[in-house]
């Protein structure tokens, strides 16, 4: 009898853990050319800020991938302009925007950015200085059509 009762418990519950297990969202692993991206040795001063940054997160949700151009605007002090030249690689290429109306404020970036665009492996680097009302990139970038 208690076999029984046993097996009816089983047949009864075993559904219910399937769907249970089923709706469970598997955990996304990085894309190995977003791994690549971060071990990138020209980054190494960067890679102790990756985890606080969520870097491989926001790349994954960025969705930029090897061969793409990428517009990024006011680059800063270029953490994230440095990691998306690793992703989008040789193949690919990252614009930096500047507007022109933070010159008076972005001298000293400029003259940075001005010599790290000449420095490999960031020649898939470009720095534009334009309007800000008037934001564009050579041949389109992610997600513009």
């Amino acid at each position: 009898m208690r076999l029984t009762i046993r097996a009816i418990l089983i047949a009864l519950i075993a559904p219910f853990a399937v769907s249970i297990a089923a709706t469970k969202e598997p955990k996304s692993a990085t894309p190995a050319y977003i791994t690549a991206a971060l071990n990138e040795p020209a980054r190494k001063d960067d890679a102790a800020n990756d985890e606080r940054r969520k870097a491989a997160a926001v790349m994954d949700f960025a969705k930029v991938k090897p061969g793409e151009k990428v517009m990024e605007l006011v680059p800063g002090s270029g953490y994230w302009t440095r990691l998306f030249s690793a992703v989008v690689g040789p193949k690919g290429h990252v614009y930096t925007v500047w507007p022109k109306e933070m010159e008076k404020y972005s001298a000293k970036s400029l003259a940075n950015w001005e010599t790290l665009i000449k420095t490999a492996p960031y020649t898939n680097v470009s720095l534009l200085q334009q309007p800000a009302a008037s934001l564009s990139a050579p041949g389109g970038v992610c997600g513009a059509s």
